[in-house]
């Protein structure tokens, strides 16, 4: 059954019907009365001062909003700047279907605001490719969005040389461009330092920027099995779009290219700070969600395809085995 096709375009009220299952997916273990891992979840920011905190099923919920307003963003994202080579629905499938099986990032704290500032600087990166002249707005927007990201987490830092790379890539970057960018990431952290300084707490600021460690394995917490059925799984779909991209030789234009091998090299990159640097709860939703896009690209691309409607069968099954193992505690 060529399922990918008939999901390749969504009426409206498929649209209500894959939010409603994906809602169901994501409060499964709440409807078997599985605990929290927290009671609570704070809203920190600057790494050490708290806004606010939300009760674990609080927090569940408005991060269920949150992500499903992510995930259409991210479709249009695909759409507008060229990031799939066609009109397609399927993120909005994958994208909510992931998201409801990944149980570590299902509670809203300040990384969804981070994450969203990462959102607002690839949405600006992304469009250079077709401006004519200096992107300077866009050099600036890039520097003032990520470092707000980086102000509500600071691991985020480590994303600043992804965005210098885009420049590069997309051609973008020149001495101009180069300080612009400067510019605009020094705009709130003069903002920020400044407030500190005027309150003489300065030294407050920089006690909160956690010191850098290195991998150890000792500090690896065993995974649960259910995330270890969804990540072999990602890792299969992974494998079986690249041997298509890599075997079929399509050629599609060269911002769709350059697209795609920003995200590769975002996705290998952002994989690789963070497990070097331990980073995994605050960073791994970053090359999470470049994964799924190139999972979307090669079953968006292969709609007809018997291997990719398998291989997409097989996602979706992962996603109910893993996220039922996670309702009874596996």
């Amino acid at each position: 059954m060529q399922i990918l096709k008939k999901l390749q375009t969504l009426l409206p009220l498929q649209h209500i019907i894959a939010i409603i299952v994906a809602g169901l997916l994501w409060f499964l273990p709440d409807m078997f009365g599985t605990r929290h891992a927290q009671s609570a979840y704070a809203f920190v920011v600057l790494g050490q001062y708290q806004w606010f905190a939300l009760p674990a099923l609080w927090a569940h919920i408005v991060q269920y909003l949150c992500w499903t307003v992510i995930v259409y963003w991210i479709t249009l994202m695909c759409e507008h700047y060229r990031i799939l080579p066609m009109r397609s629905a399927l993120p909005v499938i994958i994208l909510l279907a992931a998201g409801a099986a990944n149980s570590r990032w299902q509670f809203f704290d300040a990384s969804t605001v981070a994450f969203v500032g990462l959102l607002l600087t690839l949405s600006q990166l992304l469009s250079m490719y077709e401006q004519k002249r200096e992107c300077i707005a866009q050099t600036f927007n890039c520097g003032l969005f990520i470092m707000c990201a980086v102000l509500f987490d600071f691991d985020y830092v480590w994303l600043i040389p992804l965005v210098l790379f885009g420049f590069i890539l997309f051609g973008a970057l020149t001495a101009r461009t180069f300080c612009t960018f400067l510019a605009g990431i020094f705009m709130p952290l003069f903002l920020v330092a400044g407030g500190f300084f005027l309150a003489d707490r300065l030294p407050e600021l920089a006690s909160g920027i956690p010191a850098p460690a290195l991998f150890d394995i000792r500090r690896i917490a065993t995974p649960l099995a259910s995330e270890v059925v969804f990540a072999v799984t990602l890792c299969t779909v992974f494998a079986g779009s690249l041997l298509c991209r890599f075997v079929s030789g399509s050629n599609y234009n060269l911002h769709t290219r350059l697209n795609y091998l920003f995200i590769n090299c975002g996705l290998v990159y952002t994989l690789i700070v963070a497990i070097l640097f331990m980073r995994f709860d605050a960073l791994l939703l970053v090359p999470f969600t470049f994964l799924l896009l190139i999972i979307c690209f090669y079953f968006a691309t292969n709609t007809t395809t018997k291997c990719a409607n398998i291989l997409f069968w097989i996602f979706l099954t992962a996603v109910v085995v893993c996220r039922t193992l996670f309702a009874f505690g596996f």
